[in-house]
């Protein structure tokens, strides 16, 4: 419904700002366009099953951004991070910029055996070729508070000025909330690897993939008392 609600504001635009003024209907264009992409990159999400078929045969979903195999020889960087550009841009011209709080979720994996060379460090991969682009591009906001248009984001950064601490700065507004990343059993010999990237709406910053793998086996330990 939310996806909806911003599809018909944006045919019947004309009919829309007769109603509202232009103010009004880019104030409530926004709100549906920060619901709309809250409710679609729930979705997102690696759930343990999912994380569960990469092992085998991986499902591929429209939510997730998938990259070649990671760069291995000298020269080979710079393309990769064109690459990601250019996934990145066309899945902005989908979304759009974001309005919502979002983490990484990221999936690797290696070469075959025998095209590997150093062990991966996960963390920098993330760090040095997904996170600045993800940021540059997609500029995902780090807060609910940031969600606001910039008039109230302005004014929320005096308030957090004066000295309430429970809002955030205004230089800490764009970011992603955290990532996961997961190396999974390099491809098969005659395969290519991949990394497969998704954005997940992360409004409260705790929904990560290991609480909701706790939360399943409280709810099973709980099940047999």
């Amino acid at each position: 419904m939310a996806i909806e609600e911003r599809n018909d504001l944006r045919r019947n635009e004309a009919e829309w700002r007769a109603r509202l003024g232009n103010d009004g209907y880019e104030c409530w264009l926004r709100y549906c366009r920060a619901r709309a992409q809250e409710h679609l990159l729930g979705n997102a999400a690696f759930t343990p099953s999912a994380l569960a078929r990469m092992y085998n045969a991986f499902e591929q979903s429209p939510l997730h951004i998938r990259l070649g195999e990671l760069p291995a020889t000298e020269g080979s960087s710079d393309p990769y991070k064109q690459e990601i550009d250019r996934k990145l841009t066309a899945f902005q011209k989908d979304i759009g910029s974001l309005l919502v709080p979002a983490a990484l979720e990221v999936a690797i994996r290696p070469a075959p055996p025998s095209r590997q060379g150093l062990t991966i460090d996960l963390d920098n991969v993330v760090r040095s070729y997904l996170i600045p682009r993800v940021i540059g591009i997609l500029k995902p906001v780090t807060h609910f508070a940031f969600t606001l248009d910039d008039d109230a984001r302005k004014s929320l950064a005096r308030y957090a000025k004066d000295g309430d601490k429970n809002l955030p700065p205004l230089t800490t507004s764009m970011g992603v909330t955290r990532f996961d990343v997961w190396r999974l059993p390099p491809a098969r010999e005659g395969s290519q690897g991949y990394v497969q990237m998704a954005l997940v709406n992360d409004m409260t910053g705790y929904d990560d993939l290991f609480g909701q793998i706790d939360d399943e086996i409280d709810r099973w330990r709980d099940s047999l008392d």
